[in-house]
């Protein structure tokens, strides 16, 4: 199910939904147009899930767990990340961005639950 924010998110963009699904982004010449000419949002709701991360140490937190600098994040550029063993084994990967204080995890639907046990073990150690 997707997450009210991000589905606000998209209609603010311009996204259209009927019985909570997204339809379209208005009139298909215009999606094509954009599409070549600029930067283009996607529904990926049936194949990825999002793991939202917030609160006053989530930088902090995902900072010391993650392969990449999560203070380089900001609110137009996301970043690929992973989460890794301790001996440096890729447990997960997944696209990571950060809207006002929060950050959303953008995770293969196939490795969401996977992840967000591990995460959650994380949570609990720091």
């Amino acid at each position: 199910m997707m997450l009210k924010q991000w589905q606000q998110y998209l209609i603010d963009n311009g996204a259209e939904f009927t019985d909570n699904k997204l339809v379209s982004f208005g009139n298909l010449e215009d999606e094509l147009h954009i599409v070549k000419t600029t930067s283009v949002i996607s529904d990926l709701s049936n194949t990825t899930e999002i793991i939202r991360v917030s609160g006053a140490d989530s930088a902090d937190f995902l900072q010391n767990i993650l392969s990449n600098d999560i203070h380089q994040l900001d609110s137009h550029h996301s970043q690929l990340s992973a989460h890794c063993s301790p001996n440096g084994r890729i447990q997960s990967m997944f696209r990571i961005l950060c809207h006002h204080d929060d950050y959303f995890l953008i995770v293969p639907t196939a490795i969401a639950a996977a992840t967000l046990k591990r995460l959650q073990m994380f949570v609990l150690m720091s």
